[in-house]
């Protein structure tokens, strides 16, 4: 699935709207899928994506923008 969302030399942007909160891990045997380090900085809570269920299915923040300026 990943490499359908993720573009070779794009440079995501990740933000959290003032209606949402972070991914918070609970368990330590949650796999994290997607970081930011810009949510490390902003939130402290990197976690953009982690795995939802038994099949490909994924719990992840909404928002996403493709940083056009490189």
């Amino acid at each position: 699935m990943w490499s359908e969302v993720v573009v070779l030399g794009a440079d995501p942007q990740w933000w959290l709207e003032a209606s949402s909160h972070p991914i918070e891990i609970l368990n330590p045997k949650v796999t994290i899928e997607a970081a930011s380090h810009d949510l490390l900085v902003r939130h402290k809570a990197p976690v953009v994506a982690v795995p939802f269920g038994k099949r490909d299915r994924f719990f992840m923040l909404y928002h996403v923008r493709l940083n056009s300026d490189k």
